[in-house]
């Protein structure tokens, strides 16, 4: 059996735990350069959260209706490998509370997925060491941190025979309040197949579920899952053929809510490496994919991929036209956004979701029509999301700060760009030198311009360094399409 371990309280000492709450008082003024607004300032609260002392990581970040945060990651225990864990923030980023979780083989256990239900439940899934391998593991939580299956672990896990590993790598949770798990099974052999599995509220696997693809020594993984809101399941990923090593091809495939098949598609660009990272579901029937395809020349290019529900084929394909690569993708319906790098320097697009046309609202700053790169050193965008006041996007990820002494190391980047294309917020943290590398992992955004991010954050304590789950929040008050009005109030709020 494993375990699951609530701390309701918070401080130092407490178990090993280190929290650092900084809350700040600061108004900055947007500031117009070439139409758009630039905005420097610290965040208002910062959260570095320590498990047991030992190396953390923040992957995930979610938020409610009320604005409570939802950080989860992986924390390093004192004996037993990787655990899960989730920390609860109110809206100003008070911790609230913690939960880890332990699976039963008691070794590494590696979170993937974080996702709220309509109700305001959490769960948590990835993959866990069970007492006879690697298993699909999931665990729900209510609001106040109790678990919501209360038998045993409070996990249910997926186990497809015996000693050969189940691997979790994305999770999404549907309109009904089911929970679809997308990775890869092995049920024989050493080659892996796509898993899809889709349990329901009670935590049973629902009727239809699991379903795979592959079979034989051809190699099939799902990378990224999402639902629609007739509770379509799509997924994609990867599959390689047998006897082939470098030769990975875009897979995605269709089903119903209750597990039939509805469509699927490979796609070989140019005979090499190609691969969905990310998908994303919007409006209606549009299915946004984001694909790294490698060329024929070896050089790697960030693609995004159209799908509407039941088609065989694409609707539409854009590929970037330099070397490139995408991490991430999000769309609100109208425009489709893709992040991640162009060479060393952090590269977003905006297309319109109808043709996949590069969108002329984002002009020509330098970069192209629909196109912005950041031209930082060493930079990457790792995740994003749309703003809730419009169509803009906010992203994170990492870069090295060319002000900093000696630039070498890489400080969590946070970027904000207005509908418009503008510069809204431009954001390294922690302020100096860094003496390794921080790393923002996900981005969310919510209310009236509350940003919160979280990540890998190092930290020196007396004579001990390690990582942390280090999880930021940032205040924008003000309209982010009139700059003069911008403001940021630091400790407010609302």
């Amino acid at each position: 059996m494993g375990s699951w371990i609530a701390n309701p309280l918070h401080g130092f000492p407490n178990g090993g735990k280190i929290m650092k709450l900084a809350t700040l008082r600061y108004v900055g003024i947007g500031i117009p350069i070439m139409a758009m607004a630039i905005m420097l300032f610290a965040p208002n609260a910062v959260d570095s959260f320590d498990y047991q002392g030992d190396n953390d990581l923040g992957y995930r970040v979610v938020t409610d209706r009320e604005g409570n945060v939802y950080a989860a990651g992986t924390g390093l225990s004192d004996s037993n490998g990787k655990d899960f864990i989730l920390v609860k923030y109110n809206s100003s980023l008070v911790y609230q509370w913690d939960v880890s979780y332990d699976g039963p083989g008691h070794g590494n256990d590696d979170l993937t997925g974080l996702a709220l239900d309509s109700s305001g439940n959490v769960f948590i899934s990835g993959t866990s060491t069970g007492s006879s391998g690697l298993d699909v593991a999931v665990v729900g939580f209510y609001p106040n941190g109790t678990l919501i299956w209360g038998t045993g672990d409070g996990a249910q896990r997926y186990n497809s025979s015996g000693s050969q590993p189940d691997i979790a790598n994305d999770m999404v949770i549907d309109v009904s309040g089911n929970i679809a798990i997308c990775g890869s099974t092995t049920p024989t052999g050493s080659y892996a197949d796509g898993l899809v599995i889709v349990f329901e509220p009670d935590g049973d696997i629902k009727s239809g579920w699991p379903q795979t693809i592959g079979g034989g020594d051809d190699e099939y993984v799902f990378n990224c899952i999402s639902t629609s809101s007739a509770n379509r399941v799509v997924a994609a990923g990867y599959f390689l053929p047998e006897g082939v090593s470098e030769d990975k091809d875009f897979l995605f495939k269709q089903w119903s809510g209750s597990g039939s098949g509805i469509s699927e598609y490979t796609y070989d660009y140019q005979g090499k490496n190609d691969e969905a990272v990310d998908i994303a579901y919007g409006i209606g029937t549009n299915i946004a994919v984001a694909v790294n395809v490698y060329t024929s020349g070896n050089e790697n290019r960030g693609s995004v991929w159209h799908f509407s529900d039941g088609d065989d084929g694409y609707g539409w394909q854009q590929i970037y036209a330099s070397e490139s690569r995408f991490n991430a993708i999000t769309t609100d319906g109208t425009y489709d956004y893709a992040v991640g790098s162009e060479g060393e320097e952090m590269l977003t697009v905006k297309l319109v979701d109808a043709n996949g046309n590069y969108s002329t609202t984002w002009a020509s700053a330098g970069d192209g029509v629909g196109i912005r790169v950041y031209h930082g050193s060493y930079s990457d965008a790792v995740a994003m999301s749309v703003h809730t006041l419009g169509s803009g996007v906010t992203l994170t990820g990492a870069a090295v700060n060319p002000n900093d002494t000696t630039p070498q190391y890489a400080h969590y980047l946070t970027l904000a760009y207005t509908k418009n294309g503008g510069l809204l917020v431009e954001q390294y943290y922690p302020a100096g030198d860094p003496t390794t590398n921080d790393i923002g992992y996900s981005v969310n955004v919510f209310g009236r311009g509350y940003i919160v991010v979280t990540g890998d954050l190092y930290e020196e304590v007396e004579e001990d360094q390690f990582h942390n789950m280090g999880t930021l929040l940032y205040i924008l008050a003000g309209d982010e399409n009139d700059p003069s009005s911008s403001t940021i109030e630091v400790g407010s709020s609302g």
